[in-house]
């Protein structure tokens, strides 16, 4: 996890990692490699592991809450403002369904009443009218 990123703190070389027998440490060989002398203490792996997790975690938490809140009330506000447009597009529609019924009923109320009155409106000449049209005659 911390490899290139763990400093030495004797000679402020990084340190690498190193796997062995199901365990890994961070050893430095910075001194023995260049000067002849003792290694630098190994670091053991896990035990700095969990210690910079748990630190990372820690220092990411207060900030993390922050925008988790933000983002959450930005998504509810998105939320309601797409449950509004839905409501008014279906209040609309309803209104569009009721309006074409409400028309489509009155249109088919005045044909009907049409043909029902339609020689009494006439005044008896709808029959003459009738014939005319049905012997292929020009009407007048």
């Amino acid at each position: 996890m911390l490899q290139g990123l763990a400093v030495c703190g004797h000679c402020g070389y990084h340190r690498r990692v190193m796997y062995k027998e199901g365990y890994h440490h961070y050893p430095c060989q910075n001194m023995r490699r260049r000067y002849g002398v003792a290694a630098c203490p190994t670091i053991h792996g896990p035990r700095v592991d969990a210690a910079v997790t748990q630190a990372f975690f820690a220092a990411l938490r207060p900030a993390n809450l922050d925008v988790l809140a933000e983002v959450l009330a930005a998504q509810r506000t998105e939320q309601e403002q797409l449950t509004a447009q839905w409501a008014a597009q279906v209040k609309q529609a309803e209104y569009e369904a009721q309006r074409r019924s409400g028309s489509t009923a009155r249109s088919s109320r005045r044909t009907d009443w049409w043909r029902a009155n339609w020689s009494g409106a006439l005044g008896g000449k709808a029959a003459p009218v009738t014939q005319r049209r049905g012997n292929g005659a020009a009407l007048a």
